[in-house]
């Protein structure tokens, strides 16, 4: 147990196994060598729901993390193994994970932002691409639908930001609106093998015309990324059924898509420096990678509306470079 004057711990390998753990918003978790999620074996009462859980919650700040985790080593996600990184809901800061080596997310597990983003706010101040009424759903890499969308925003090449929520709808002291995907920033040294799902959604609008939030943002970095996973910053607005058609939001105001960006190639310390700088240049853009054999979606949902949402942004990044052959 962690009390508030204690925001940061710093063990020299971790194992979550048979459990769920949760921090403090703004801890810090530093792991010396590796951390991995999961391997209860067959003995363990969760077998077949949960191995392990790790949350990981964002405090407010002006700067770009509002909490980390650091592994000097391994970090493996296990089947039935989850880490959920929250952002605040209603700052720009995000859970920043940095790997030291590799990464290994197996099939059955994964990283789950899925509406941990932008929450809705009444006269929609909150996050850059709310939906301007509630008509309207939120934008972050594409735009969301309706007559009074929120604007796109961030960098397709450098997704760092959470997804925005759908244009409020009051209905008595809540809302039938929807948050936004959250946000997935995970940099490794070495390879990076995905073969589970990394999700970062933006959630659907509910009961009466509710609009739903954009999809968020997924940015990984590695030396090598592989594995047949799926990746996807939806936006919301899934529904199916006659029930979508008159009063579920999900159909009436759906969310854009977020973005999903995967740098290979580049030194870790590399990759920091042009986080911390936002710096793009020199990066080219490939709509597929040969090593990684998986999905990449940012995908929306058609609407009844004249104003469809938009897909989102993804891709891998490399830098360029020029190839000398000596004779």
């Amino acid at each position: 147990v962690f009390g508030d004057a204690v925001m940061s711990w710093s063990p020299s390998s971790l194992t979550i196994s048979n459990c769920v753990v949760g921090f403090p918003a703004g801890f810090e978790l530093n792991v010396g060598s590796d951390l991995l999620l999961g391997g209860g074996g067959g003995a363990n009462p969760l077998a077949g729901t949960l191995q392990g859980g790790l949350h990981l919650y964002a405090a407010a700040t002006n700067t770009l993390y509002g909490s980390r985790l650091v592994v000097g080593h391994d970090l493996t996600i296990g089947s039935n193994s989850w880490i959920h990184p929250h952002t605040e809901g209603y700052s720009s800061a995000i859970v920043g994970m940095r790997v030291g080596r590799d990464v290994f997310v197996a099939a059955g597990g994964g990283i789950n932002a899925d509406e941990k983003g932008y929450m809705p706010q009444i006269d929609n101040l909150n996050a850059p691409g709310a939906g301007v009424h509630g008509d309207s759903g939120g934008s972050y890499g594409g735009l969301g639908g309706g007559s009074a969308q929120g604007a796109s925003y961030g960098l397709a090449t450098l997704p760092l930001e959470a997804g925005s929520p759908g244009g409020w709808r009051g209905r008595g002291n809540y809302t039938t609106s929807a948050k936004g995907g959250g946000a997935i920033q995970l940099l490794a040294g070495g390879q990076m093998q995905i073969d589970g799902l990394l999700t970062a959604n933006g959630g659907d609008g509910w009961y009466y015309r509710g609009a739903a939030g954009s999809g968020g943002s997924i940015f990984l970095a590695a030396m090598r990324c592989s594995g047949s996973g799926t990746l996807q910053a939806k936006g919301g607005g899934r529904a199916t059924g006659a029930d979508s058609d008159a009063r579920r939001g999900t159909r009436r105001a759906p969310g854009g898509g977020g973005r999903i960006a995967i740098w290979q190639h580049l030194p870790l310390h590399v990759v920091e420096q042009r986080v911390a700088e936002q710096n793009v240049a020199g990066l080219f853009h490939f709509d597929s990678c040969s090593s990684f054999r998986g999905v990449l979606d940012t995908g929306v949902t058609s609407s009844i509306l004249t104003y469809q949402a938009e897909e989102g942004s993804k891709g891998f990044y490399t830098v360029g470079a020029t190839l000398i052959i000596l004779r």
